[in-house]
């Protein structure tokens, strides 16, 4: 086992606890997608006929599509809807107003519930 599996995770207990631990989660991803956007695509490996370098370049390139998006234009600096960091950072930058409406209608959602 290691060491943070055998930690117990601290609840959230506060609006301030929780934007900071996401806003941290949405750096890292952040940086991950910046890092994987160095990586050349999973064609470059068809020359030398490497499968393996094939098999490692298609992987940055499925995640990174997973962390800005899969469509053209969608990018570290406009990363798409559906996107773990546009979503994350669409949601995270909401208004107060935009904020009130999603909750009022989750609310409402769960009440149905």
């Amino acid at each position: 086992m290691t060491d943070l599996e055998t930690q117990t995770l601290e609840p959230i207990r506060t609006a301030h606890d929780a934007r900071v631990q996401v806003g941290t989660a949405l750096a890292l991803i952040e940086l991950a997608a910046q890092v994987l956007d160095k990586v050349p695509p999973p064609e470059t490996a068809f020359a030398s006929e490497d499968r393996v370098l094939f098999r490692y370049l298609q992987a940055a390139e499925t995640a990174r599509g997973w962390l800005v998006g899969h469509e053209p234009g969608d990018s570290v600096d406009h990363p798409g809807r559906g996107s773990a960091l546009g979503d994350g950072e669409r949601i995270y930058g909401w208004s107060h107003e935009e904020t009130e409406r999603h909750f009022q209608n989750a609310l409402g959602e769960w009440r149905e519930r």
